[in-house]
């Protein structure tokens, strides 16, 4: 029989593996600006320059314009106006959509140049996947993006964003700017750097490990991911119309019967606080689903019943920023989070890691491999959500 203790142990498993978030930032000399094209075919052939130069998961690329999307959408887009993106790692876009007919399997997206002659589209466009680990997510979807700058920065340019249902067609559309992101390497950078104004925190919004070798994602997890969302069957007994989960019952293979019991739990949020005495504090809560056989029926063809259990874990403890002897892809601080101590219980969370990015909005962390391979790990923060729907704006 399965037992909550191995469902418990499963999780403490994934937890330690699946918290590590960490960041590292970029020695990078901006190319020479791209000079606006003096017509339009220069103009299309930049945007296909440029829609070059984007990264996806399972992306593929179709010719022509981009299907049309209807007015009116009821989906929610995760970020405002502009979409930044920064060099060497992908960053999330989700979509929220409470109308469960709304589902969004992936998103069509393509490059529109705005330059001297007026600008025009590229001459494809992407067929974007969701990240296939939050497919079970009745609410919410999510794909990733990133860039090559490489002689594109600085440079400004719009896409075209039209998220799509499991059938192909366009739920809805969005057209807004992108940017690529300045380097910031200092810490200590005043309202942009790891110590923010007062009420103001990190909350952790996506760790992933990205397979190198072929471009395909070996983890993903973000506070949307639910982790066994499939559930477990459990062992019971049902002996003359009674159901029983006992020691007896253990031994009458005779009269057993499997049920369904919709257990996963999830991570529901991780939050860093910075202070200029270098201390930090750190809360991260889990969500879990626990089955309860001995309350559950056995005999009938309803689910296992389940209860819900919150850990919350506040930490306590010293930050620091040390420079690399050698650096890790040209970033060269390391974040160092030592612990000192904890309240309520057990949790998950991020020990620290090379710092990638961080600018007003985002704090992007990386573990190297800690096998000298390929598969780093990256996590980003962003800055101060305070609401269950702050960070989610109209799809317009």
């Amino acid at each position: 029989m399965k037992t909550t203790a191995q469902f418990l142990q499963l999780s403490a498993t994934i937890f330690l593996w699946g918290a590590t978030m960490f960041s590292c930032k970029k020695n990078f000399t901006p190319a020479d600006p791209i000079i606006d094209p003096p017509s339009s075919q220069a103009v299309s052939i930049n945007s296909d320059t440029i829609s070059n130069h984007l990264r996806f998961f399972g992306a593929v690329k179709k010719q022509g314009t981009i299907p049309k999307g209807p007015a009116g959408s009821s989906l929610k887009i995760s970020f405002k106006d502009t979409l930044s993106l920064v060099s060497e790692i992908k960053r999330p876009i989700r979509f929220l959509h409470k109308d469960t007919t709304k589902n969004v399997a992936g998103v069509y997206l393509q490059v529109h140049y705005i330059g001297a002659a007026g600008g025009s589209l590229a001459t494809y466009y992407y067929d974007v996947p969701e990240v296939p680990d939050v497919a079970d997510n009745d609410t919410v979807s999510v794909i990733l993006i990133g860039v090559d700058p490489k002689d594109l920065h600085p440079l400004d340019f719009d896409i075209t964003i039209i998220p799509y249902d499991p059938f192909g067609q366009p739920l809805g559309e969005t057209t807004r700017p992108v940017k690529i992101d300045e380097f910031n390497n200092d810490p200590l950078a005043g309202s942009c750097g790891l110590v923010l104004p007062t009420g103001e925190y990190w909350t952790w919004d996506m760790t992933f490990i990205e397979n190198q070798q072929n471009n395909t994602l070996s983890f993903y997890n973000d506070p949307d991911k639910k982790w066994g969302a499939g559930g477990q069957f459990i062992n019971g007994c049902c002996i003359d119309g009674i159901s029983s989960y006992n020691t007896n019952c253990s031994g009458d293979t005779a009269h057993y019967r499997k049920l369904s019991f919709p257990t996963f739990f999830v991570f529901v949020e991780e939050i860093l606080q910075f202070f200029n005495n270098g201390e930090f504090q750190r809360h991260t809560q889990e969500l879990h689903s626990l089955p309860d056989p001995d309350k559950s029926d056995f005999c009938g063809s309803s689910l296992g019943i389940v209860h819900w259990s919150e850990i919350s874990v506040y930490y306590f403890g010293n930050w620091s920023v040390q420079q690399l002897n050698k650096p890790f892809k040209g970033d060269s601080l390391k974040l160092t989070l030592l612990t000192t101590s904890t309240t309520g219980g057990t949790g998950y969370g991020n020990p620290g890691g090379i710092i990638h990015q961080l600018d007003c909005n985002t704090l992007a962390l990386i573990r190297p491999d800690q096998e000298g391979g390929s598969q780093y790990t990256v996590s980003f923060f962003a800055r101060s959500h305070t609401s269950e729907e702050e960070g989610w704006y109209v799809l317009l």
